[in-house]
């Protein structure tokens, strides 16, 4: 099959890592693989995409152009500017997949192949309120179909789309970086603890709530050492009220570098009021460092009391609680140590090629 996917941007997020890991995997089987983006080469220094990359980059006169545009009345035409781009470049395929909600217009309108969406999050709900807002929310409504990346976004498009989507494909993890690497001392009591997580700052991330729950777990008597990681962060965007609350903000970890510091953590912890598949938690169970999770987009791997510790969002006391305990109990720890990493093997990118793979080829034979 010719299978092209839409991206706006390729440099290394989660949603960027899923997509290039299906894209590699489907092109070891023999599909001719091509991606349609904005950028530059620079952007995929993480990865060998195994596909033919085609940059729908403005040129100087149409930047000009368009600043003029901007000028004489005041807003861009956004996004249909980019849509046009995006269609000018695409190449003829037999699959068509847009993977954020601003490429889905792209992928409707170009006529070119079975027209699909993956969709990594339901993009509305974190969006403030306006134009950009708008348009995001009718693009759930294209005539693409929709594939979804977790069963909580299946969910929520029924409810607020009222459509079924066309399948289920979850993300994965590279079993050859995110293993386990050493055991984890026999006891957590009497010594400082390491706990790390993503520092991400949207709101929706809710970084402040782990910050909040670390100062309680510290005011009950327990030394924490508390570190993010990220690609970039600003401390003074952080509330004022949480600011104050020590951290250290590590920077970005990738692979190796990110596999080894799950695996000299004592536990991961995940604020967010809402996510899709997440990959730090599964990450993390895969290196064998036990997790304390928000319930919303982690239903698919998280089981609570099973294989992590699962809790309401922006409830930091009861973040807190979970977390005293994972310190208290050797036999709790022990336990979502060996299932975490028990669950994290069942998730691998071949299982993801396979399940695409299976999509892609019942919607080609429906349109022959």
């Amino acid at each position: 099959m010719r299978i092209n996917f839409v991206i706006f941007g390729m440099n290394l997020t989660g949603g960027t890592r899923v997509v290039a890991e299906i894209i590699n995997h489907l092109a070891e089987r023999g599909h001719q693989m091509s991606v349609v983006t904005f950028g530059s080469p620079k952007d995929l220094r993480w990865i060998d995409l195994k596909a033919k990359v085609y940059y729908a980059n403005r040129s100087l006169t149409q930047k000009i152009f368009g600043y003029l545009y901007r000028q004489a009345f005041g807003f861009q035409p956004w996004p249909e500017e980019e849509t046009r781009q995006l269609i000018e470049f695409m190449p003829d395929c037999d699959i068509n997949v847009a993977t954020i909600s601003y490429s889905g217009y792209a992928v409707n309108r170009s006529g070119k192949g079975v027209p699909f969406h993956y969709n990594m999050h339901y993009e509305p709900l974190v969006r403030e309120e306006g134009y950009k807002k708008k348009i995001i929310e009718e693009s759930y409504f294209l005539p693409t179909k929709k594939i979804v990346n977790s069963s909580w976004l299946a969910k929520q498009i029924k409810e607020r789309v009222g459509r079924d989507v066309t399948g289920l494909v979850f993300p994965a993890i590279d079993h050859g970086i995110f293993y386990p690497r050493k055991e984890k001392p026999s006891t957590r009591r009497g010594r400082k603890i390491r706990i790390v997580s993503l520092a991400k700052y949207k709101w929706w991330k809710g970084l402040p709530d782990a910050l909040k729950a670390i100062q309680i777990v510290r005011d009950r008597g327990y030394d924490i050492d508390f570190q993010t990681f990220g690609r970039i962060f600003d401390r003074n965007a952080l509330p004022e009220e949480v600011r104050d609350i020590e951290f250290t903000f590590v920077g970005s970890r990738v692979n190796e570098q990110l596999a080894e510091f799950y695996s000299e953590a004592d536990m991961l912890i995940s604020a967010s009021y809402f996510e899709s598949f997440p990959l730090p938690p599964l990450e993390a169970m895969a290196c064998g460092t036990p997790v304390v999770t928000t319930v919303y987009g982690t239903e698919d791997y998280a089981f609570d009391r099973k294989n992590a510790l699962v809790v309401e969002p922006q409830k930091p006391e009861q973040m807190a609680e979970a977390i005293i305990e994972l310190i208290g109990s050797e036999s709790l720890y022990n336990q979502l140590r060996e299932e975490g990493i028990k669950t994290a093997k069942s998730f691998t990118w071949e299982k993801a090629a396979d399940r695409m793979e299976e999509i892609f080829k019942k919607a080609i034979e429906k349109n022959a």
